[in-house]
């Protein structure tokens, strides 16, 4: 998960805070429970970065 972070953090660097990628992507890891282990890292990062990207959307939206 770590490595996720680190790299959507970048990823969404001016447009959402660290701890809220951090948030989001242990959000996803904890939704994607039931995944087979080996898929977890992609599949976390996958769905955290379309989260982020509705979430920056909506800032960027409301102002």
């Amino acid at each position: 998960m770590t490595a996720a972070v680190a790299r959507l953090a970048g990823e969404f660097a001016g447009r959402v805070d660290r701890g809220t990628v951090r948030r989001t992507v242990v959000s996803c890891r904890a939704d994607l429970d039931a995944a087979p282990p080996p898929a977890l890292p992609e599949l976390v990062e996958r769905l955290a970065r379309q989260r982020l990207l509705q979430l920056a959307g909506r800032a960027s939206e409301s102002g």
